[in-house]
């Protein structure tokens, strides 16, 4: 039995995938080893990592097989929850990516500028026939 085990990655993602696939919460819990109630706030849990990740609703909904309404009564139930750990990690998490994103935006940005200022310098600016080449300068007596 993996009651009170930690939950791993792979073991997330295969919870995802059955209940994707319709699987009963009853078989869910046999597969892994633990109680349908263990199962029930795993996906809770999940559901609410995904909202902290700004996944729509809808997208919540229709992964965690989860009502609207019982997306809300876990989101409560987790948000007067004392913060732990993995709650902390996730919203530092959170805001790392939304950092990066906006990091992301801004080297787009200046790889832009960086391709024009490139253009420029790169055009040959045309010299005038009466500019005489550099170079030394006819002594005139």
């Amino acid at each position: 039995m993996n009651a009170g085990k930690k939950w791993t990655k792979e073991e997330e993602a295969y919870l995802l995938q059955e209940l994707k696939n319709n699987i009963s919460m009853e078989q869910i819990a046999g597969t892994h080893g633990r109680t349908v109630k263990g199962i029930r706030l795993r996906i809770e849990d999940l559901a609410y990592q995904m909202y902290l990740a700004k996944t729509p609703v809808s997208e919540i909904m229709t992964r965690t097989k989860l009502t609207k309404e019982q997306l809300k009564q876990a989101f409560q139930r987790i948000q007067t929850q004392p913060p732990n750990k993995t709650t902390e990690v996730v919203l530092e998490l959170t805001e790392i990516r939304e950092e990066l994103a906006e990091l992301q935006e801004e080297m787009q940005q200046l790889k832009g500028l960086l391709i024009e200022i490139n253009k420029k310098i790169s055009v040959p600016v045309p010299v005038p026939s009466s500019v005489r080449p550099l170079g030394r300068v006819p002594h005139q007596t």
